[in-house]
């Protein structure tokens, strides 16, 4: 059975049978705790702000299937700052 989970790096929806052995297609790690899943229901709700989102990055645009698109002036990396584990 798989797992629903953001990607850490391109937040991209991975559905995951192992979220500690497993990573997105990207390479980057994927979680579905409380905090990632509540940024993931932000941005199905169409939330971009990073600071509402936890972001370091300002995003320009985000699909479920290939994730966000960093705006190019960020120079941080997109690893989400708002985590529960």
């Amino acid at each position: 059975m798989s797992t629903e989970a953001l990607c850490q790096d391109c937040l991209r929806v991975c559905f995951v049978a192992d979220v500690d052995k497993d990573s997105c297609e990207c390479g980057g790690q994927v979680c579905c705790c409380p905090g990632c899943m509540a940024t993931l229901q932000e941005l199905r709700a169409g939330e971009r702000d990073k600071r509402a989102l936890g972001l370091q990055v300002e995003i320009s645009d985000w699909n479920e299937q290939t994730g966000c698109v960093v705006v190019e002036n960020s120079q941080s990396t997109l690893t989400t700052q708002r985590r529960a584990h």
